[in-house]
């Protein structure tokens, strides 16, 4: 038997949004292999949040006297303990109780030592759970304080102690001094699990300790169904669609559905009602509140209105999230047009998925503050990570974690609405679309992002007040994303700046001023904004105003002309004699690496008008005008692939141990196979002046 023992992959989640266990124990003594378990005490943290109710206390029969020194200090004593429950039993009890949580304590490789000896006594397996020591943590804050005992750091963080010395009362203490730790742990730049731990080893290292934090083994990589995370809506939709008018009998739809051997047929739009869909779910529900009377009423009466729709490039584990979300079995596929194109069905997703497949997904819906958000990337890591090692194409993975972002984003506005509106600010009226720009918009979002996202509005009000709320929006949704994960953006580009929040009008003076001064601050400025993809609000108005802007964009040779030669400006990182650029071990392959490519395909989607936003996407929709030869764009994007692989590997690798992830590459870990592609990838940037017809500056 042994404790149960939290996920692998922990690693990445907020601090702010964590569940744990916070634990402590009184012992006979202080020594780990001698010393006996007289009590544990212990509190729970839920998304990052000290829970009032849930703790757990027990005596443990130590089988032995407890000697008077320690007496002294917690006050227990041998009748305390007569008849209580043995420790393995109470070693039950309490990992029944506690979970599969991150287990935090205070000075915490005592508690673990002292466990670890009692579970051999009795026979018992034992397995260091994953875990936190808040001792350490405060050594990398304040190596300055005189002490680090508990008394020292609950009064420099002016916390009141009470029953100091007891199991539960140390415990609580524990989790409430952790709690202060963490935003200024966030202001050092430890915010993840990850990197606490990795904090913690460093502390262990310079006092001369032993590294005890608890972590485990990688083991297993967590497996996940893949499908749904690889295939999109369009390959599952049936495209034959069934459409009648709403006036058409309840009979007479259904021997169209019978004939057609289908689940639903959709409804034209009915004066002012919207377009619908009659289901097997309907014709139920019609038959038993009407029963044979149903068959002879308009469908127009039973079908379901809206049509709930889903674009056809979305991936299939969305469809299956909006269905569970919205309780429905049947959704409408749209293309960039909102055309409706297909009808995919329960039938056609859930049959090849698992429960819990979705599961960081439905989390961002059902998300009801910042830490609930938060605990999202838990979900995304180990789906991430499930997926590159079972050899899913990164374009693929980063896809997903765009995905997650622009969700993310989302949500972050309905919860900043309702709270805008719960303190009498109508937010009905503004009108907006928030976008996310940049990789996230483009769907090659890496583990590493920061916010890049704008507002549109519908005209300014005289008063400004519509600004002035969505300001507040912006701000509360930049915050929130930043607890989460995302970090802000180090270039300003977040629709808390006025600059990345205007109304359509004004959108579109900005772009005919990055167009008419092309200055380089400018073009720093406007290259991003043509990546946009909104996410939530006036889906319409964000399309019209990107529109507008790449036709601006298009009309000017000179502003394309000074985005080619931008997008060549970039140092190779390989020097002469195919040395590479290192900087502390390691190579930017995004300022190196995958940025001259996606600059590039951006140019050229404004030069011949295509509107795709991905890398791969422009550069096939550029090779389909047959200007160039093929293999120079099909080697492009092979490259740009293997580099975006390469990031995300080293990305997972760094947080496993504790690194905050970045864009840049230790190649000496990479196998013979991965220096290969790097060599070969690296090489095929040579391609890219050619393709923009602009010298080489590299």
């Amino acid at each position: 038997m042994v404790a149960r023992l939290p996920l692998n992959e922990t690693a990445g989640l907020p601090l702010a949004s964590i569940d744990a266990v916070v634990l402590d124990l009184e012992t006979t003594g202080l020594n780990t292999k001698e010393d006996r378990v007289i009590e544990f005490g212990a509190v729970r943290i839920e998304s990052g949040i000290l829970s009032p109710d849930a703790s757990f206390s027990c005596f443990i029969d130590p089988q032995q006297p407890i000697p008077e020194s320690s007496t002294r200090i917690h006050g227990i004593i041998d009748q305390h303990v007569a008849g209580a429950a043995r420790f393995r039993t109470g070693f039950e009890q309490f990992s029944a109780w506690a979970g599969p949580r991150l287990y935090i304590g205070y000075s915490f490789w005592f508690d673990l030592a002292v466990l670890a000896a009692e579970s051999s006594r009795c026979n018992l397996v034992w397995q260091e759970p994953r875990s936190l020591d808040v001792e350490a943590l405060v050594r990398v804050l304040r190596p300055d304080l005189p002490d680090t005992s508990l008394e020292t750091v609950a009064a420099w963080l002016g916390l009141a102690i009470e029953n100091r010395h007891r199991a539960l009362d140390d415990a609580r203490l524990t989790a409430e001094v952790f709690q202060r730790l963490v935003p200024k742990l966030h202001k050092a730049g430890v915010t993840s699990v990850g990197q606490a731990e990795r904090a913690c080893r460093v502390a262990y290292h310079r006092s001369g300790g032993e590294p005890r934090t608890g972590i485990p083994s990688k083991g297993n990589v967590s497996v996940v169904d893949s499908f749904i995370y690889r295939q999109r809506v369009q390959d599952l939709m049936s495209s034959d669609l069934l459409i009648i008018k709403p006036d058409v009998t309840v009979s007479d739809a259904l021997a169209r559905l019978v004939a057609n051997r289908a689940g639903s047929i959709l409804v034209e739009p009915e004066g002012r009602l919207e377009k619908g869909i009659l289901t097997e779910k309907d014709l139920i529900q019609a038959f038993g509140a009407d029963r044979n009377a149903a068959f002879s009423q308009p469908i127009g009466r039973y079908c379901s209105r809206p049509l709930l729709t889903i674009h056809r490039k979305e991936f299939v584990y969305r469809a299956i999230i909006t269905m569970q979300e919205k309780q429905i079995r049947h959704l409408g596929v749209v293309d960039d047009s909102d055309r409706v194109v297909g009808v995919v069905s329960a039938r056609d997703v859930f049959a090849r998925y698992t429960d819990n497949a979705a599961g960081f997904g439905q989390e961002i819906v059902a998300a009801q503050s910042a830490a609930e958000l938060g605990r999202v990337w838990l979900g995304l890591t180990t789906v991430v990570r499930s997926l590159a090692a079972g050899g899913v194409d990164a374009r693929t993975i980063t896809a997903i974690i765009s995905r997650e972002l622009r969700a993310l984003t989302a949500r972050a506005c309905i919860l900043s609405e309702r709270n805008l509106e719960a303190n009498g600010n109508e937010i009905s009226d503004t009108g907006y679309a928030m976008l996310v720009l940049g990789s996230g918009g483009r769907g090659e979002s890496l583990l590493a992002m920061d916010q890049d996202n704008a507002i549109v509005h519908v005209k300014n009000d005289a008063e400004g007040h519509r600004d002035r709320i969505l300001s507040r929006l912006a701000g509360d949704v930049s915050k929130m994303l930043d607890e989460v994960g995302v970090s802000l953006c180090d270039g300003g580009v977040m629709a808390s700046n006025p600059e990345w929040r205007r109304d359509a009008r004004g959108w579109c003076l900005a772009v005919q001023h990055w167009v008419n001064r092309s200055r380089p601050e400018d073009l720093l400025s406007s290259d991003i904004f043509f990546d946009a993809m909104p996410v939530h609000g006036n889906f319409r108005l964000a399309h019209e105003v990107r529109t507008q802007a790449m036709s601006t964009a298009q009309a000017s040779r000179m502003f394309l002309r000074l985005l080619a030669m931008r997008a060549t400006d970039f140092k190779a990182p390989r020097r002469l004699f195919g040395l590479w650029r290192l900087d502390r071990g390691r190579i930017d392959l995004k300022k190196g690496g995958i940025m001259p490519i996606f600059s590039a395909a951006r140019v050229l989607a404004l030069e011949h008008g295509l509107h795709s936003r991905s890398t791969a996407h422009r550069l096939y929709a550029f090779k389909a005008l047959n200007i160039v030869s093929e293999p120079k764009i099909d080697d492009l994007v092979t490259a740009h692939g293997m580099l975006l692989g390469q990031i995300l590997q080293q990305q997972l690798r760094d947080l496993e141990r504790g690194f905050r992830p970045s864009n840049s590459v230790a190649p000496h870990e990479l196998d013979t196979y991965g220096r290969q592609q790097l060599n070969w990838s690296v090489e095929q940037l040579r391609l890219i002046p050619d393709l923009l017809g602009t010298p080489a500056q590299f």
